[in-house]
Formats: structure tokens, sequence, C-alpha cells
């Protein structure tokens, strides 16, 4: 019988799908990411908006969010 949090992913992977979302909505794709990584990486997603976006004010905004809400639930 499965455990009732085998439903719900792990942080990272929440933090993973926040990321993918971002990338998604800034134009990239998977193929653009796997320069970076590993998809199943945090550290792979990060890498990518840092190279692309690191300057950009709205890419700061956007990863501060996503960033603060998960460690607010650590």
């Amino acid at each position: 019988m499965p455990r009732s949090t085998d439903c719900i992913p792990d942080r990272s992977q929440t933090l993973i799908n926040r990321l993918r979302m971002i990338v998604y909505e800034c134009g990239f794709t998977d193929e653009d990411v796997k320069k970076f990584g590993n998809l199943s990486k945090i550290d792979t997603w990060v890498s990518l908006l840092k190279f692309y976006l690191a300057k950009a004010k709205s890419f700061d905004i956007a990863l501060d969010i996503v960033l603060d809400t998960e460690l607010d639930k650590r």
C-alpha cells in the first residue's frame, strides 16, 4: 500500500518544477537546459538562468521568490 507522502513530490522536485516554469516562460527549451547538465538537478536549471539572465532584474525577483518560498518550508 503506498504511503500518503508518495503522491507528494519532494522539495527538490518542487523547486525544479518552479525553476522549469521560469525557464520555459523565458523561452528556453529542455535542449537549452541540457547544455548545463542533467534535467533532474537543481543546479542545472539555476546555472542556465544565471548564465543568460543574471543581470536581468526580473530574473532576480523571480528567483528570489522561488528560493525564498522553498527556504521558508525548511
